[in-house]
């Protein structure tokens, strides 16, 4: 994270913010998500992403439409141009409606490629990257970027800080500042 914000910061300035959200399943009860709250400081960040603490839930899949959801709602109140969806399992292949397998009486309120549908409308593409070698959270994830306009990718830190860097100094001023960017560090 610091390496990133020094990053855009050497090259775009400061006049951005980036809201780290941490998703989980249905299994944790009231901590399908957490929020660092719209931030710039590199610090305020790290601290978040460090007091992130997933544990095993009781089935494989994530409740990644959760997170999709919450990205569409926070662009109704504060524009965003993209998300970045990590993670190491697939979301829930049930639709919206359905009652989850493994969850008794958790009905889903809506479904990922819903809300990646609902994304792509509002012009907001997923990035996706996938922790781990898991087929299934491959196949997601590629069919919620190719939906939205977004990119997948395996993880690794040189990928996030790229795409995170090339992302946020696209927004602040255009191709140039990423030129500029991947000259500097790529």
């Amino acid at each position: 994270i610091n390496a990133m914000i020094r990053r855009i910061n050497e090259i775009g300035g400061n006049n951005f913010e980036i809201l780290w959200v941490a998703y989980r399943d249905y299994s944790e009860g009231g901590r399908i998500l957490e929020s660092s709250g719209w931030a710039a400081d590199a610090s305020q960040l790290q601290n978040f992403v460090n007091g992130i603490h997933c544990h095993g839930g009781d089935d494989c899949e994530e409740a990644v439409e959760h997170a999709l959801q919450l990205a569409r709602n926070e662009h109704r109140l504060k524009t965003i141009s993209r998300v970045i969806l990590i993670g190491d399992a697939p979301p829930h292949f049930e639709k919206k409606g359905q009652v989850l397998t493994g969850h008794p009486g958790v009905v889903l309120v809506t479904d990922y490629m819903r809300e990646a549908e609902e994304l792509r409308k509002l012009g907001v593409p997923v990035h996706c990257f996938r922790v781990g070698n898991h087929e299934g959270t491959k196949e997601t994830f590629q069919s919620i970027a190719t939906a939205t306009g977004g990119q997948f990718s395996d993880l690794s830190p040189d990928a996030l800080i790229h795409a995170v860097c090339t992302n946020v100094l696209m927004d602040i001023g255009g191709e140039e500042l990423v030129m500029e960017y991947r000259e500097r560090f790529q």
